[in-house]
């Protein structure tokens, strides 16, 4: 009889939280679309649109554009269009390979209230809009991934 391979809880965790980041980050790109996304990355607050902005609290700070910018990269790596290889810079692979970590810290400083609610049950998705609804699920998924791979390394 042959044994099944299971993963560890905290891989299963890990590709758990870092799956809802990939939705939350899919669905938010599907809302913002290319025009707006690209209007935050590059700063032009003036390119984006009122419901996109109200996303982000009426405006548009570091912490959201660094927001955005993990949304592209976690969509990116979860399609598998952005991959870690050797023909990158190492500071490309570097991002790849820390940006739950990176969401873990943005989610720590920006978006803790939201995860707390998230964690208790208290986050009540129909008071949102589907953008913001959006980029807290990524948001929470950062979260829980970097926490988790936290542990695992502290541990080993």
């Amino acid at each position: 009889m042959s044994e099944t391979y299971r993963k560890p809880l905290t891989e299963q965790l890990v590709s758990v939280a870092l799956l809802l980041a990939v939705i939350g980050s899919g669905l938010f790109m599907i809302e913002a679309g290319f025009s707006d996304t690209w209007a935050i990355l590059t700063g032009d607050a003036a390119g984006v649109s009122a419901e996109i902005i109200n996303t982000f609290g009426g405006d548009i700070s570091t912490f959201d554009r660094i927001a955005v910018f993990l949304m592209v990269i976690t969509l990116g790596t979860g399609l598998g269009v952005l991959t870690v290889s050797r023909d990158n810079p190492e500071i490309v692979n570097q991002v790849y390979t820390w940006f739950p970590v990176i969401g873990l810290l943005v989610g720590m400083f920006e978006f803790s209230d939201m995860a707390m609610d998230m964690i208790d049950r208290s986050y009540d998705f129909s008071v949102n809009s589907e953008s913001t609804n959006a980029l807290n699920i990524a948001v929470f998924g950062w979260i829980v991934a970097g926490v988790v791979n936290a542990f695992r390394a502290w541990r080993n």
